[in-house]
Formats: C-alpha cells, structure tokens, sequence
C-alpha cells in the first residue's frame, strides 16, 4: 500500500522520491527528496521502475 510520504528510490538513477499527492486512482505525484525534482507517474510504474525505502524510525 502507498500513502503520501513513503519514500521510492529510482532504480536507474538512484535518486529518491517522496509521494506528495495522489491525483486520480492512478496517478501519483512525486517530489525529489532534495525538494527540487518533481514527476508524475502511475502506481504500476512506479512499482516498476522504483524500490520502496523502509520508513525511518527514529
């Protein structure tokens, strides 16, 4: 399951992403963990393309 904060990290790149919003049932919008980036991109995609960082427990 995918909530707004979980973190992914891209595959290829290595650059990690943060979901921020989910427009629609499908579509995700994300932003650079840097806050500088930013990508739209469907669920099925982004389980593809991307790998879902465990949350930080402090």
């Amino acid at each position: 399951m995918m909530k707004i904060g979980d973190r992914f990290k891209d595959k290829t790149t290595g650059k990690i992403y943060i979901i921020r919003m989910e427009i629609g049932s499908d579509t995700l919008c994300l932003e650079g963990e840097n806050g500088l980036g930013r990508r739209l991109t469907g669920k099925a995609s982004l389980k593809r393309t991307c790998e879902k960082l465990e949350d930080i427990i402090s």
